[in-house]
């Protein structure tokens, strides 16, 4: 089975201080029954280890969750956008879902590839 990646962002002081910006990865693999609670402890875990945990006084939150490749995922929310953009008065939800999902997914994209992830 393949894992789901958590692109979290941890910053020293607390969220969206802007001080010691580190992003980290970690891959999961999540099945129907993986309790959301499992999930937290292991971006928790990934966290300490990489150096930027609660205990090293940084706070992290997740930017952006895909399965398989990032690339098929961000093709496919595109494709979603274009889908419901003739029709986005009728379909709000979906499509403003597809465009923040796009958005996320793209930053997620410029961290990695600019190699500013760390473990």
């Amino acid at each position: 089975m393949n894992p789901t990646f958590y692109l979290s962002k941890a910053e020293k002081g607390a969220i969206n201080s802007g001080n010691e910006v580190t992003y980290f990865i970690t891959p999961i693999v999540v099945q129907s029954h993986t309790h959301p609670l499992y999930i937290s402890r292991m971006i928790n875990e990934q966290s300490e280890s990489c150096g930027v945990g609660y205990s090293d006084g940084f706070y992290h939150n997740c930017i952006a969750i895909w399965s398989g490749d990032l690339d098929e995922q961000i093709e496919k929310y595109q494709e979603q956008v274009e889908h419901y953009a003739p029709n986005r008065d009728k379909f709000i939800s979906q499509y403003w879902d597809a465009v923040d999902q796009v958005k996320k997914l793209i930053e997620a994209k410029k961290v990695i590839d600019q190699g500013l992830t760390i473990g």
